[in-house]
């Protein structure tokens, strides 16, 4: 028992650092659990076809903005960089699925850095643990995963930034500082939520020298002028920003004052938390990265009114990586310590050698299922759609005649509002804008699971597609009982009563920096939030006097409402308001108008589900 725990102790605290084939393994580990967590074809996110149509409009018309989208902070817009490296991919022919795949190796890299730099400072089993932690927040999160947007692109280059300061700091590597300073510049640029992160990287450089308040003054203006150059559209403000979109004039301040406040606040706290650990490596450095964001990040939070999501923490989970492994190190060299005053000293047997190598060899494949397994089930949310999807029913349907402008107001799916974000952000800017459209011809796009595909036969669908989720995707022309071009939208007020007013749901033309990919019909949800909202729809003049329904889907995730009234009609309404079967009634072709409520809020309809657009 003795020598176990000795040689166990040896074990953990190993100075060497991993040998090649762990680095392989490493890399093929990494490399599997992304592969199977993100998969081949990305899903469809609002932020991606919010970015597509920033793309379009720099190679369809010549309109590059040195900036990106806005953020939630009113008036504030992100960096360019995530736009000009699309642009430059989708310039050389390299579309979205080919950045989804190359965004997947770049992640397999940057997550064995980490591994491998851990396990050159703090021991191979501290390498390993810091692996699979960064690795962690990868397989555990699918849905960041599966989507291109400037968030997925924060995690990597932060590890190479984080790894560059431990590996360079104290001027051993000083090309390695200005490398990590220019990688955190640009990150900065690609999503606001690393700006302390680019703070903190000042912070862990300069601490390392021995004039340190000069020298985080020289770095951090160095930051600041990098950050400046890479998008001076969003920092400087040039006129355009002001006059072309909706949003209001970038506020010059907040970001310079964001990174300055990083670093001053970031100071205080950190001169006595450096010194809890002096035993343990590059300790300190990683006390200075984490500092600024662990400072200022609630502060944030409170001051601007953002809720903070995982994907703005992104930054700091190779530094909080890294720290778990120094304090696994630290801690297992001191039980190593406290051992040999017990025990004493004693060789290790090759009966122990050989168990050591076979727990080496054993860790990569072992960490590997975990992870994978570890992942939580399928969100109870929508089937999110792939981008592909989109993109095929869009051609199915304008290969049958069907113009943009007809998609955009009778393509009707659970998937709606994702769907139609990629099909306008993904189409030549020519097609779309406002358009006739006669007759009361929907197509209904359902996906089902491959063996549920019987259930539509005889009915007239047609198969369209293959997912990547072995899903079928099923359509079927028909008529619709209700006319979707133009309703009545009728808002709750204060008192009781409804104040209405006419929605038309047709496409605009393109505007450059449209604030929304996908045309908004409905009243925001903070706006109605509590609030009953009324759809009043005109029932089709023409259609054949026979029975229809019209009921809303027994899915959890979708805005459920109810239907509370059918006027000029005779119907039939069940199942608590949720389906009406409207009858042949007394007027020549049909008539009247059919008005269904929903409250935004309730456990019917929550509010991440009220989107904007007409419910399906």
């Amino acid at each position: 028992m003795k020598r176990l725990l000795l040689v166990a102790g040896r074990w953990l605290v190993r100075t060497r650092g991993l040998s090649p084939i762990e680095i392989a393994s490493l890399g093929a580990v990494a490399c599997w659990v992304l592969v199977r967590t993100a998969g081949a074809n990305p899903i469809v996110l609002f932020d991606t076809a919010y970015e597509q149509s920033y793309v379009s409009w720099c190679l369809q018309r010549g309109f590059c903005p040195l900036f990106g989208p806005p953020t939630n902070l009113r008036g504030f817009w992100q960096g360019g960089c995530w736009t000009y490296l699309r642009v430059a991919l989708e310039w050389l022919g390299l579309g979205i699925g080919h950045v989804h795949l190359a965004l997947i190796a770049f992640d397999s890299v940057a997550v064995s850095l980490v591994g491998l730099t851990a396990g050159r400072i703090w021991g191979r089993t501290a390498g390993w643990l810091a692996f699979a932690l960064c690795l962690g927040q990868y397989a555990l999160n699918p849905l960041l995963m599966q989507a291109v947007h400037n968030s997925r692109f924060i995690l990597a280059p932060a590890a190479l930034a984080t790894c560059l300061v431990i590996e360079g700091a104290g001027g051993k590597r000083s090309t390695f500082v200005v490398l990590a300073l220019l990688i955190c510049s640009c990150l900065a640029n690609v999503h606001a939520s690393a700006l302390p992160l680019a703070a903190g990287t000042v912070l862990a450089a300069a601490a390392q020298t021995r004039r340190v308040a000069t020298n985080v003054l020289a770095l951090g203006l160095l930051q600041l002028v990098l950050i400046v150059a890479w998008s001076p559209g969003v920092w400087v403000g040039l006129p355009s920003l002001a006059g072309r979109g909706s949003a209001q004039p970038a506020q010059l301040w907040l970001g310079p004052l964001w990174l300055s406040s990083c670093i001053c606040c970031g100071l205080l706290p950190v001169l006595e938390l450096s010194k809890l650990a002096v035993r343990i490596p590059s300790w300190n450095l990683l006390v200075f990265l984490l500092a600024p964001t662990v400072v200022l990040y609630p502060a944030g939070q409170l001051v601007f009114g953002v809720r903070g999501g995982q994907k703005y923490m992104l930054h700091m989970v190779p530094a909080l990586s890294f720290a778990c492994a120094a304090i696994f190190s630290g801690t297992a060299g001191f039980c190593l310590r406290l051992a040999r005053g017990v025990f004493g000293s004693t060789a290790s047997s090759p009966f122990l050698k050989a168990l050591r190598r076979a727990s080496v060899a054993l860790v990569p494949p072992l960490l590997g299922m975990g992870l994978l397994y570890a992942q939580p089930g399928p969100p109870s949310g929508p089937a999110v759609p792939a981008i592909g999807d989109a993109v095929r029913l869009s051609g199915f349907l304008k290969g049958r005649g069907w113009t943009l402008s007809r998609i955009f107001r009778r393509l009707k799916s659970p998937e709606q509002h994702a769907l139609l974000s990629s099909i306008l952000a993904f189409s030549p800017l020519e097609e779309i804008g406002p358009g006739g459209d006669s007759g009361q011809t929907s197509f209904y796009a359902l996906v089902l699971d491959r063996g549920c595909t019987g259930s539509l036969a005889g009915s007239g669908a047609v198969e369209m597609s293959h997912d990547a989720r072995s899903r079928t995707w099923m359509g079927i022309e028909a008529d619709s009982a209700l006319v979707w071009n133009e309703f009545d939208t009728c808002v709750e007020s204060k008192d009781g009563r409804f104040e209405c007013s006419r929605t038309s749901f047709d496409l605009e033309d393109p505007k450059p920096l449209a604030p929304l990919p996908l045309p908004a019909v409905l009243p925001p949800a903070k706006a109605v939030a509590g609030r009953r909202v009324r759809l009043v729809f005109r029932i089709g003049q023409g259609l054949p006097t026979r029975r229809h329904a019209v009921s809303f889907p027994p899915l959890r995730w979708a805005c459920r409402g109810r239907i509370v009234e059918v006027r000029g009609r005779k119907a039939r309404i069940t199942e608590g308001g949720r389906k009406a079967v409207l009858l042949p009634g007394t007027e020549a072709g049909g008539g009247g108008q059919l008005s269904m409520e929903f409250a935004p809020g309730s456990e019917d309809c929550p509010l991440i589900a009220w989107n904007g657009f007409v419910p399906f």
